[in-house]
């Protein structure tokens, strides 16, 4: 094998005729890196599809199993929307059943925002036998007939939520 030496600002590189063997393995490594590019360049879409689904909406944090004397009995979606919050941002509706002294039904409203909670309760009419709060991006709406049960739940539940 012969060598061919070039000097370029100072250094001295071996330029190496290639006989076969060497060619072949060249061909090789080529060969290898074209392999590693489409390995990676199929994990790219692969990576996408996981940031995705990692960014999807997350699920709405649920009430407490148990608020004070009360235990959570059903709970289940509700596609009922007031106008008023249709108008801000509304993102979901949940209706909860709790069973203990008095029986008290609570409906969280998910908005967009912890902001957005604020201005609906701000803007929200509150009805007889109703106590509404907000915390973080919820308007939450207990209501029950015995005002003094709904009181202490709402209390408690402002504790834990």
């Amino acid at each position: 094998m012969s060598s061919v030496f070039l000097e370029r600002a100072g250094l001295n590189f071996a330029i190496r005729e290639f006989c076969n063997d060497a060619t072949i393995a060249v061909v090789r490594g080529i060969t290898t890196v074209i392999t590693l590019r489409r390995r990676a360049l199929l994990a790219v879409p692969l990576a996408f599809a996981a940031v995705l689904v990692g960014c999807g909406a997350k699920p709405a944090p649920s009430l407490p199993d148990r608020v004070g004397e009360w235990t959570l009995a059903s709970s289940q979606a509700s596609t009922t929307i007031p106008p008023v919050l249709a108008q801000l941002g509304h993102r979901a509706t949940k209706v909860y059943e709790y069973q203990g002294p008095v029986p008290i039904r609570v409906t969280a409203h998910e908005m967009s925002s912890e902001t957005v909670a604020f201005e609906a309760l701000q803007k929200w009419v509150a009805e007889p036998g109703t106590l509404p709060l907000q915390r973080k991006q919820f308007l939450l709406i207990p209501a029950s007939p015995d005002k003094a049960a709904l009181t202490r739940f709402t209390q408690a539940l402002a504790a834990s939520f």
